[in-house]
């Protein structure tokens, strides 16, 4: 009934980042030497598709590893994710973008 606070949930947050950071950098190891908007695209939708959900999506990560931005976009777009929830999705490729 009383919930918990606000430092315990940004300890709860610190630890989930950490974690997802963990998987992206054993998973997807060239995601150290994008841009910090690309990381965050990427993180972003590790929380909410799981990494696995994510490795999905192979075709995305392959043009993000050559540095192919409009195939990122491309790719992100042609997906059920993107339209299971566009606004989200616009979103993260307008950031991709940046």
């Amino acid at each position: 009934d009383v919930g918990i606070t606000l430092s315990e949930a940004l300890y709860l947050l610190d630890n989930d980042i950490s974690r997802v950071t963990a998987e992206l950098d054993d998973r997807i190891p060239f995601w150290n030497n994008l841009s910090p908007n690309k990381q965050i695209v990427l993180a972003s939708m590790a929380f909410q598709l799981g990494v696995n959900g994510l490795m999905q999506f192979k075709r995305m990560l392959a043009a993000a590893q050559l540095g192919d931005d409009k195939r990122v976009a491309r790719e992100m777009r042609d997906s059920k994710w993107f339209r299971q929830t566009p606004n989200r999705a616009k979103d993260l490729i307008n950031r991709w973008m940046e």
